[in-house]
């Protein structure tokens, strides 16, 4: 062996041996983080203070009915604390257990859904024990350091839900953006990828999009840019094909084969001094519909009235009605705001569709703003026909902004035998 061999082979051995030390230092770090992340969940609590009340949690479950197949609902204890201890059960199935020093309480997956979905239908429960910072005494003498609050019950429902849920994610900013999407989102977990992001077309607005009954195979995309102009993107299965025209609120016949929509002229505009600043306002806007057999886009006097704002289509679930708001447009200028902004109310008409003859109906008032006082917004009707859904605000046609805001339900099956188009407030408002 010669001398210039003996270095290479010293090399070598520190090599491995440094490559050893690196190997334990980095199981090592593995396991820390491990016991970090996953804690010892084999919590025994034998001794405690009853608290004669739920824990306040956020968000709050309590009541609600869990689809067996949502992601887990990681929630936050909202009361202090040393340490927290969360035992999940029903009747079936091992319980789940979750020992956590911080408030936050993560759910692990596998074991939630093997939980639901062996329980669909049952009840749900949630204890909670809060860990104080120094033992307190009982009347029996003995310290106790954990309180046990009234368990969180929820009922598990026999059915899954859909599994995507679809939304545009923006920056909130109030006059100017730049990135935005479409967005889906994995309801049994908290997976989201993106369906059409505007960095693909100069990032222009791509906002409104509409499935047809629901169905992820065909649905239509409005976007807007000053490039490429403002149309709307017909996506059926893997094909898409590009309308030349600006679609604003948009919604499905039943069929398929025709879509309503408004075009507006939205303007934002701002106040010095109000509990919400920001606010919106249409300065023109005309109703639509768009063929897909003809490929046309048309329109009626019925649905396009000079003199009239239209918006925020909605047809029955049988397709022989398409229901919008209307407001009367009492202004000349489309340039500026109008002084009487804060008196637009829409009332809420319909008009009966025969899709075979392509034949509108007269124009029918279902609940107008003189007599709510209030401007009347966004309808929606039940799968069976029978419930409208619809909001109601102080003036104007964006009651996101409004804390007026609140929602009201009509019954159309009564409507029709009484001819009256009575409405109830919600009890799941609030102020």
């Amino acid at each position: 062996m010669t001398r210039s061999q003996k270095p290479k082979k010293a090399k070598i051995y520190k090599s491995k041996k440094a490559k050893f030390i690196y190997a334990l230092i980095t199981c090592a770090l593995i396991i820390y983080v491990l016991l970090c992340v996953f804690p010892d969940n084999e919590v025994s609590i034998t001794q405690y203070n009853v608290i004669n009340q739920p824990a306040k949690i956020q968000p709050d479950c309590t009541g609600t009915i869990i689809p067996p197949n949502i992601a887990p609902l990681n929630f936050i204890i909202k009361q202090k604390g040393a340490g927290y201890f969360v035992r999940i059960y029903s009747e079936k199935g091992n319980p789940i257990e979750i020992f956590s020093k911080k408030p936050t309480i993560v759910i692990p997956k596998r074991p939630w859904h093997e939980l639901l979905d062996l329980n669909r239908g049952q009840q749900l429960n949630m204890d909670v024990y809060v860990e104080s910072g120094t033992a307190a005494s009982s009347s029996k003498g003995e310290n106790i350091r954990w309180s046990r609050f009234q368990p969180i019950t929820a009922r598990i429902a026999h059915e899954d839900i859909d599994t995507f849920l679809v939304y545009r994610k923006i920056r909130p900013g109030h006059v100017t953006w730049r990135d935005m999407g479409i967005y889906q989102r994995n309801l049994s977990s908290f997976s989201e990828t993106a369906i059409l992001d505007n960095g693909y077309f100069k990032h222009g607005c791509v906002n409104c999009h509409t499935f047809c009954g629901n169905n992820p195979e065909k649905m239509l995309i409005g976007i807007r840019s000053a490039v490429y102009g403002s149309s709307a993107l017909l996506v059926e299965g893997d094909k898409v094909r590009k309308i030349g025209t600006k679609f604003g609120y948009t919604s499905w016949h039943p069929s398929g084969r025709v879509a309503a929509f408004s075009v507006n002229k939205v303007r934002q505009l701002f106040h010095s001094a109000a509990s919400e600043v920001r606010d919106v306002i249409d300065f023109d806007s005309v109703m639509a519909y768009y063929n897909l057999d003809s490929k046309t886009v048309k329109t009626t006097p019925n649905l396009a009235r000079k003199d009239q704002l239209e918006t925020y289509p909605a047809w029955s679930p049988d397709g022989r009605y398409l229901y919008f708001c209307s407001a009367p447009m009492t202004w000349s200028d489309k340039t500026v705001v109008p002084e009487s902004y804060d008196q637009i109310k829409y009332d809420l008409v319909r008009a009966s569709y025969n899709i075979d003859r392509n034949q509108w109906g007269q124009l029918e008032s279902v609940l107008s703003a003189e007599d709510t006082s209030l401007s009347i917004l966004l309808p929606r009707i039940s799968p069976d026909g029978r419930w409208l859904l619809f909001c109601m605000c102080d003036y104007g046609c964006f009651p996101v902004y409004r804390q007026s805001s609140d929602l009201y339900m009509m019954d159309l099956e009564a409507a029709k035998q009484t001819g009256d188009f009575a409405y109830e407030r919600l009890d799941i408002n609030s102020s």
